[in-house]
């Protein structure tokens, strides 16, 4: 009987954490920041806010990241590498970059729009209308 309580070895994907991309996050941009304000956003950085948690939609600035990272990147040099291309980029104030935010104590997120299901469709593959 106890071995049914006990967690699977190699659960599904979409349940497993990636903590080393926070850990990532914080080691890069801890001292702009600040601690508190990181672990408030926590998986809310890369992620949109739902509820409940609906972690396949990303905000922006995850979007962005994710284009240039594997969904489980464990170096840390690619992720740092990654964060820095995308610190270049517009944010969703189109007259900042996402480094530009964070210079001003704020996560790259902040400021964004909702992203729902429908705004993320088009990173997906769309049926022909034909069909």
């Amino acid at each position: 009987g106890g071995l049914l309580l006990a967690p699977a070895p190699n659960g599904t994907d979409e349940a497993q954490a990636r903590p080393q991309h926070l850990k990532f996050f914080g080691q890069k941009y801890e001292e702009t920041l600040g601690k508190e304000t990181i672990n408030k956003g926590r998986c809310d950085i890369c992620h949109e806010k739902t509820e409940p948690k609906n972690k396949k939609l990303r905000n922006p600035y995850g979007a962005e990241l994710a284009k240039l990272v594997g969904e489980n990147e464990k170096d840390q040099e690619k992720f740092n590498a990654a964060m820095a291309k995308v610190a270049e980029m517009k944010s969703c104030d189109t007259s900042k970059t996402y480094g530009d935010q964070i210079k001003d104590g704020k996560l790259p997120n902040d400021g964004c729009p909702p992203v729902t299901e429908e705004k993320t469709a088009p990173l997906l593959p769309i049926p022909d209308a034909a069909n």
